[in-house]
């Protein structure tokens, strides 16, 4: 292999030879390996130096006004929410339910009226129909302990009407 390599090289000019004997060809090895690794030094320096000025930014007076600003508007409807919930709950604890129904789907609701965790087959008094955007909803309130179901007695919520079928004293109905 070295042979060939000597062969080739006694082919080139011998102005171009006369680089490898003199040292020309590793000076600009590691010239070229200098430039990269300054390149790549100056690369890291520039990007830590733009994290600086972005921690900067966020730190400023005026991002921490704007993020306690939003954290008191999400704490401020975490509260509404539970509010509405309180005053549904309030007004429909000792309410007479209109029928009983069977959850045949199960969905994951995520609202801040949706009942939530409701397993399949589990039963569930229906107190008001059509609720709900498009009148699509039933308010149901969960009654029956045990069974192995994720609600407390006494969780009331909105549930997809189609998702129900109505439970009927002499048998079950769709």
């Amino acid at each position: 292999m070295t042979s060939s390599f000597t062969k080739l090289i006694s082919k080139l000019p011998p102005a171009f030879t006369n680089q490898f004997r003199n040292g020309n060809f590793e000076f600009a090895i590691a010239g070229s390996l200098f430039v990269y690794l300054g390149y790549s030094v100056f690369e890291n320096k520039q990007r830590l130096d733009q994290m600086k000025r972005t921690q900067q930014m966020m730190d400023n007076e005026s991002s921490k006004a704007l993020r306690d600003e939003l954290r008191s508007k999400y704490l401020n409807t975490l509260e509404e929410e539970q509010r509405v919930k309180q005053e549904t709950l309030d007004k429909y604890r000792s309410s007479e339910s209109l029928f009983q129904c069977e959850v045949m789907i199960s969905l994951p609701l995520d609202g801040q009226m949706g009942l939530q965790n409701v397993a399949l087959g589990d039963i569930l008094d229906v107190i008001e129909e059509g609720v709900g955007p498009k009148n699509e909803y039933s308010l149901c309130r969960f009654i029956i302990e045990g069974d192995g179901s994720n609600l407390t007695p006494g969780q009331i919520g909105w549930y997809p009407t189609r998702c129900l079928r109505k439970k009927e004293k002499s048998g079950w109905q769709r």
